[in-house]
């Protein structure tokens, strides 16, 4: 659902102007990525090892990033230069400069210490965000000492403070390194996720979860009706998104083989839909053909991009995954 969300509204070929809007209008999607955070931190958390050495604990999760971006990169100059022999124009406008395809490379064009935006596969921002959160979060659980109290204290200072700097002071901490506006989007919701790991971890009981879900839903469902002040940011970040992941802890039904094949095919999907949208752009240049933005081309998209993503993940990143496997085992 998310993934089908970010697709149709960042894609120029799908967006139908905004009229496709969550809560009746209430939310757009621009927030969608904070619960991509969110499911990260949880993830960080749930699985960590206190006997985990930095240096491995960081390879084994940029070897589940880096390599399949960097293909998606790669693939995405090759089809910019035909794009570009076929048209005399920069496809997405982008320069295709040096800087701009090492940072894209390399994943650092986006919350390190120079900022490099848009990229080349411009998605893959919230990536480099995201490793940040890794090496933040990892000096964190050092400095916690396995003590869950410490990370759940520090991890909500560091959520909020992240929150109120991106919501109230978005303009002044744009030229801040990992402080800008980007970073305190992965911060916020992160280190949310932290805490919902760690609430899990410590709460075994079902109506544990039903109390940290309906409670929120609760107040999310208020404050919809009544009208708030409140910056949506705060209702994704700390009420709706929350919600929906012990609620998916909660229900075994969610946890099905189709879902956990959906998950684990979702990353091909958001690493590869500007791609392929680019691939599109170059085909209709070709053909000389128009699309209209209508729900029949968002839907068909949004279809072509899960089978894509389908065979890379089966064709590319499994095989991959096994090699990296066998590597670090011998």
């Amino acid at each position: 659902m998310v993934l089908f969300s970010i697709i149709t509204n960042k894609s120029p070929l799908l967006n139908l102007g905004g009229v496709i809007e969550f809560y009746g209008g209430r939310f757009t999607f621009g927030y969608l990525v904070e619960l991509f955070f969110i499911i990260s931190g949880f993830l960080a958390e749930y699985t960590f090892h206190e006997k985990d050495i930095f240096i491995n604990w960081i390879y084994r999760r940029i070897q589940r990033i880096f390599p399949y971006a960097f293909i998606a990169c790669v693939f995405s100059i090759l089809n910019a230069i035909v794009y570009y022999v076929l048209t005399r124009k920069s496809l997405f406008n982008l320069s295709y400069d040096i800087p701009q395809i090492i940072t894209s490379l390399t994943l650092t064009h986006a919350g390190w210490i120079i900022e490099y935006t848009p990229a080349i596969n411009n998605p893959t921002w919230y990536l480099c965000i995201m490793i940040i959160c890794f090496i933040v979060y990892f000096g964190l659980k050092q400095f916690a000492k396995n003590d869950k109290f410490i990370v759940i204290i520090c991890s909500f200072l560091v959520s909020l403070t992240a929150a109120i700097l991106y919501v109230d002071y978005h303009t002044e901490i744009k030229r801040i390194p990992f402080l800008r506006p980007s970073n305190c989007r992965g911060y916020s919701a992160f280190f949310e996720g932290v805490m919902i790991g760690v609430v899990l971890d410590q709460f075994k009981r079902k109506t544990d979860y039903i109390i940290y879900t309906i409670i929120p839903l609760a107040i999310v469902s208020t404050l919809g009706i009544v009208k708030r002040g409140w910056s949506d940011y705060y209702l994704l970040v700390y009420f709706i998104y929350p919600a929906v992941v012990f609620f998916s802890v909660l229900v075994p039904q969610i946890q099905s083989r189709i879902v956990r094949s959906l998950s684990a095919i979702s990353f091909e999907v958001y690493l590869w839909h500007v791609p392929i949208y680019g691939v599109i752009l170059t085909i209709f240049s070709i053909i000389n053909v128009e699309v209209h933005h209508t729900y029949f081309t968002m839907i068909t998209f949004t279809v072509l991009v899960w089978i894509v993503a389908t065979v890379l993940y089966f064709m590319v990143e499994k095989p991959l995954a096994v090699g990296f496997h066998k590597r670090s085992k011998s």
